[in-house]
């Protein structure tokens, strides 16, 4: 869930090991792994925290999304 709207929905299993939506990856990215060896490189956020009481427009992980397009303003 980012901004109390949900993000990505699939199946356990399937969601750990291939997230699809940037926000999702960047939350998986963050948890400690037993196999060090295997540990995913963290992707770190960048951008605007978004205020909960006045999201922006449109797609409302834009500001921190590296995905993020014009389109993603308005949709």
């Amino acid at each position: 869930m980012s901004l109390s709207k949900i993000i990505e929905v699939a199946p356990p299993e399937a969601l750990y090991a291939r997230p699809t939506h940037p926000y999702t990856r960047a939350v998986l990215s963050a948890v400690s792994s037993a196999k060090g060896r295997h540990a995913k490189k963290r992707i770190v956020l960048k951008g605007d925290v978004p205020n909960p009481a006045d999201p922006p427009s449109g797609y409302r992980f834009r500001t921190r999304c590296w995905k993020a397009g014009a389109i993603c303003a308005t949709t």
